[in-house]
Protein backbone atom coordinates (compact mmCIF):
# COMPACT_ATOMS: atom_id res chain seq x y z
CA UNK A 1 0.00 0.00 0.00
CA UNK A 2 1.40 3.47 -0.67
CA UNK A 3 0.38 7.13 -1.66
CA UNK A 4 2.13 10.04 -3.43
CA UNK A 5 1.54 13.34 -2.04
CA UNK A 6 2.04 16.42 -4.62
CA UNK A 7 0.26 19.46 -5.74
CA UNK A 8 -0.64 19.34 -9.93
CA UNK A 9 1.90 19.42 -12.21
CA UNK A 10 4.49 19.49 -9.70
CA UNK A 11 7.11 17.37 -8.21
CA UNK A 12 5.72 14.99 -5.01
CA UNK A 13 6.09 16.67 -1.96
CA UNK A 14 5.12 13.46 0.20
CA UNK A 15 5.03 9.73 -0.12
CA UNK A 16 4.12 6.87 2.43
CA UNK A 17 4.46 3.19 1.68
CA UNK A 18 3.63 0.18 3.51
CA UNK A 19 4.82 -3.50 2.97
CA UNK A 20 5.81 -6.91 5.08
CA UNK A 21 9.55 -6.61 3.87
CA UNK A 22 11.90 -7.62 6.11
CA UNK A 23 14.02 -3.98 6.83
CA UNK A 24 15.28 -1.40 9.71
CA UNK A 25 11.99 -1.32 11.38
CA UNK A 26 10.97 -4.99 11.03
CA UNK A 27 9.09 -5.87 14.24
CA UNK A 28 7.22 -9.47 13.01
CA UNK A 29 6.83 -11.35 9.90
CA UNK A 30 2.71 -10.69 10.07
CA UNK A 31 3.28 -6.50 11.05
CA UNK A 32 4.05 -4.43 8.01
CA UNK A 33 6.37 -1.70 8.22
CA UNK A 34 5.62 1.98 7.12
CA UNK A 35 7.93 4.29 5.43
CA UNK A 36 7.01 8.26 5.56
CA UNK A 37 8.79 10.80 3.87
CA UNK A 38 7.74 15.02 3.72
CA UNK A 39 9.97 17.17 1.96
CA UNK A 40 11.16 20.08 4.02
CA UNK A 41 9.62 22.69 2.84
CA UNK A 42 6.16 20.61 3.32
CA UNK A 43 6.61 19.68 7.15
CA UNK A 44 4.47 21.39 9.61
CA UNK A 45 1.22 21.11 7.43
CA UNK A 46 -0.04 18.03 8.50
CA UNK A 47 0.44 15.81 5.47
CA UNK A 48 2.43 13.43 6.66
CA UNK A 49 -0.20 12.88 9.25
CA UNK A 50 -2.70 12.25 7.38
CA UNK A 51 -0.60 9.63 5.23
CA UNK A 52 -0.60 7.81 8.28
CA UNK A 53 -3.83 8.11 8.87
CA UNK A 54 -4.71 6.77 5.47
CA UNK A 55 -2.64 3.76 6.09
CA UNK A 56 -3.93 3.14 9.62
CA UNK A 57 -7.25 2.95 7.88
CA UNK A 58 -6.53 0.89 5.21
CA UNK A 59 -4.79 -1.68 7.94
CA UNK A 60 -7.70 -1.57 10.06
CA UNK A 61 -9.86 -2.41 6.80
CA UNK A 62 -7.62 -5.37 6.04
CA UNK A 63 -7.31 -7.21 8.81
CA UNK A 64 -3.23 -6.06 9.88
CA UNK A 65 -2.20 -6.42 14.28
CA UNK A 66 -0.36 -3.41 13.67
CA UNK A 67 2.76 -1.02 11.87
CA UNK A 68 6.00 -0.89 12.83
CA UNK A 69 7.34 2.84 11.99
CA UNK A 70 11.27 3.50 11.78
CA UNK A 71 11.96 7.08 12.07
CA UNK A 72 15.49 8.48 10.67
CA UNK A 73 17.03 12.01 10.82
CA UNK A 74 19.38 13.81 10.50
CA UNK A 75 19.81 14.77 14.18
CA UNK A 76 19.69 11.28 15.20
CA UNK A 77 20.42 7.64 14.15
CA UNK A 78 17.58 5.60 13.35
CA UNK A 79 14.72 4.43 15.59
CA UNK A 80 12.78 2.09 15.33
CA UNK A 81 9.68 2.14 17.57
CA UNK A 82 7.19 -0.98 18.45
CA UNK A 83 4.03 -1.98 16.39
CA UNK A 84 1.19 0.27 16.93
CA UNK A 85 -1.61 -2.10 17.70
CA UNK A 86 -4.45 -1.96 14.94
Amino acid sequence: MGLIFRRRAAPPVASMWVSFITAKGSFADSVPEMVVSVEPNWRGKGIGGWLIKQAVNYGRTHGWQGISVSVESKARPVVCTPAMSL
